[in-house]
Order: structure tokens, then C-alpha cells, then sequence
């Protein structure tokens, strides 16, 4: 009979690489190893400008509107640590405005911003059955968890959950 550390060598293996491969193996299949450095799946793109959204029209048709991070026009996008553009201005000005987050606008997604992004994350989780990741990247589950500010022409600056659905 022969013992492991031969058959590794009969398939041209040492026992470090044969080691080395069985742990890559599993690293992958429980998700440790991770390809690349996006946060979200490689379908979603990064944020890259802002766009006013409408998010609900008062009884007189006028629409409320927000300034949302966008891609190409699309509210479906990602931001994260090093993003800089005008999508996170966006994101700073409702995480200040409406969210109670002391953080500058300037357009990078700094330390301070990924902090913001994840107290708003811990905030929705202490108050909401339906859990988000905390992991102070702004995706689609913290777009419809924090509130955003916008103006209405008749109730003037507000703040206000996507679609006016109260988040998730």
C-alpha cells in the first residue's frame, strides 16, 4: 500500500504543493479567496456621476426629487474606499443632510465617508428585521436603507427613503 506522501510524488506532486492546492481549493469554495477588489459582482458598475431621481409626486404632480449617485444614469451602481467623483458628493450630502453623519463633502470616499456609510449600515440593522452586511460600502441595500435629500417645490428641502418605500 502505498502512503500519501508517494502518491504525490508518483503524480509529480510534493506534499507542500499537494497541500498548497487542497487549500486553494477550499479557501474557494467556502468564498475566503476572492478575484479582484469590487465590492459588488462584476454586472454592477461603480458609481461615476450624480442625477436628480424622482421619488414620489405630491397631490398637485409635482415630483420630489433627490441627487443620487448614478451610472449612466442608473441608480444600480456601487461605491466604495479610493471612489472619487461627483456620485460621492451625492452620497455625502445625504449621509449629512438626512442621515446625521458630520462627514465633508468633497467628493472622495475617504475613511470618514466609509464610516458614515457603515453607521447608517448598523443603524437600519438596530432598528429593521431585514439585516444588510455592514461593511461600509454603498451598494443597493444601503441606497434603499438611508434617507436622501431633495426638494419638492411645495414642501421645500426634505428628506426622504427611495421611492418613498421607508427603505427595504
Amino acid at each position: 500500500m502505498l502512503s500519501q506522501k508517494k502518491i504525490g510524488h508518483q503524480r509529480g506532486l510534493t506534499t507542500k504543493k499537494l497541500l498548497s492546492s487542497v487549500l486553494a481549493v477550499l479557501a474557494l469554495s467556502m468564498g475566503l479567496a476572492t478575484m479582484g477588489t469590487a465590492p459588488a459582482t462584476a454586472s454592477t458598475p461603480q458609481c461615476t456621476s450624480q442625477s436628480q431621481i424622482p421619488m414620489f409626486s405630491d397631490v398637485a404632480g409635482r415630483n420630489y426629487k433627490v441627487w443620487m449617485p448614478v451610472y449612466s444614469g442608473q441608480i444600480n451602481c456601487w461605491l466604495a474606499l479610493r471612489s472619487n467623483s461627483s456620485a460621492v458628493k451625492a452620497l455625502q450630502s445625504s449621509l449629512r443632510a438626512c442621515n446625521g453623519q458630520n462627514i465633508a463633502i468633497d467628493g472622495s470616499y475617504g475613511p470618514a465617508t466609509q464610516q458614515a456609510v457603515r453607521n447608517v449600515q448598523t443603524r437600519w440593522n438596530s432598528t429593521h428585521s431585514t439585516k444588510i452586511l455592514v461593511d461600509g460600502i454603498y451598494g443597493s441595500q444601503t441606497r434603499h436603507a438611508m434617507m436622501w435629500y431633495g426638494y419638492n417645490p411645495l414642501l421645500g428641502y426634505l428628506c426622504q427613503y427611495e421611492q418613498d418605500k421607508g427603505g427595504l
